[in-house]
């Protein structure tokens, strides 16, 4: 899918000069495979969270997927359409063109749970890259009381670790 012109850009900007983790490619056969295949649909549901997927685009449609498996309503690419129009997101996220190119790239959906726990990677490393950035940055900020930083720090990386 990488000839797929892009409408909008990825959901967050360059780190020091770094792209942040990322798994595009697999984000779209994840998103694909789930319009196709039922069974990939329900190995990977209680893997993935919106807010796994770098690109806002790629949130957004698993957020009318999400809908949908939610209301026990079927997921193809019609009805994703649909709920992506409710929603007011379908053009946002590049049209239908771009939910039917998603499932025209998948080859196989027998792989998709292993893709969905690299997208849960990329995730927590990007995750990681920021508590860290917000570590060093309040590290050096000398009126915040040290131990309150540290229980900060903590409780973010708890966060982390409880939410994936």
């Amino acid at each position: 899918m990488k000839n797929i012109k892009r409408k909008v850009k990825s959901a967050r900007g360059k780190i020091d000069g770094k792209l942040p983790p990322q798994a595009i490619e697999l984000e779209e056969a994840v998103l694909g495979a789930l319009m196709l295949d039922n069974e990939a649909l329900s190995d990977t549901i209680d893997i993935l969270k919106p807010e796994y997927f770098y690109r806002m685009e790629h949130q957004k449609i698993f957020d009318a997927i999400i809908v949908l498996f939610n209301e026990s309503k079927p997921v193809d690419i019609l009805t994703v359409i649909e709920q992506l129009k409710k929603m007011g997101a379908l053009e946002n996220i590049g049209g239908a063109f771009y939910i039917t190119e998603l499932t025209n790239s998948v080859s196989s959906s027998a792989n998709t749970e292993y893709h969905a726990r690299i997208i849960v990677e990329k995730f927590i490393q990007r995750s990681l890259i920021q508590i860290s950035s917000n570590i060093i940055k309040d590290s050096f900020d000398e009126t915040i009381d040290v131990f309150d930083l540290l229980s900060k720090a903590e409780q973010d990386l708890f966060s982390v670790t409880e939410g994936s």
